[in-house]
């Protein structure tokens, strides 16, 4: 993707698989440890059978399947938690980059970078065919991939275009 001077405002790609995945899948593993997981389960079991345990000395006559309902909440868990894995592994983040700063978004979940706050922008191409964007700012920093369909000097050229006040290195 080519980037005339002065004609384009903003750029935008879809972040390549090699690039989020490894991060996505880390970020999975860490929210699906299973001792976490088990703690959860061992509480909300304790809690239900307490509360089973009350409500069935205040209405004796009330008939409800605790353990069907427990079941189905756990299931209901399962699957909302696949669903989003799926959701996430399949649509890939969105890069931004306008006069205002860089925004990496997924799903709901907005990492922004605002020109203020950037100190330096890298773009690394030690690997040719999986170049980085590499952002340090003054929170986190923020790396993403490029898109095979953006050129990385004409990128380079845009950034410079546009953050004239911030070095942009090029990183061979």
């Amino acid at each position: 993707m080519d980037f005339p001077q002065s004609k384009t405002k903003s750029c935008q790609w879809s972040e390549p698989t090699w690039s989020y995945r490894p991060r996505l899948k880390a970020e999975f593993s860490r929210l699906l440890e299973p001792r976490m997981w088990r703690r959860v389960l061992v509480i909300v079991a304790l809690l239900t059978i307490v509360l089973a345990w009350a409500i069935k000395r205040v209405i004796p006559d009330l008939e409800f399947n605790w353990f069907a309902a427990l079941a189905k909440a756990a299931g209901i868990l399962i699957f909302s938690l696949a669903a989003m894995f799926t959701v996430f592994w399949w649509l890939p983040p969105g890069i931004r980059i306008w006069s205002k700063g860089i925004t990496r978004q997924q799903g709901n979940a907005v990492e922004i970078r605002q020109r203020r706050n950037i100190r330096c922008i890298t773009i690394d191409t030690a690997e040719a065919a999986r170049p980085w964007l590499r952002i340090e700012s003054a929170g986190r920093p923020l790396e993403c991939g490029i898109a095979a369909k953006v050129s990385p000097a004409a990128l380079a050229l845009f950034l410079r275009e546009q953050f004239p006040e911030i070095s942009v290195v090029e990183k061979t």
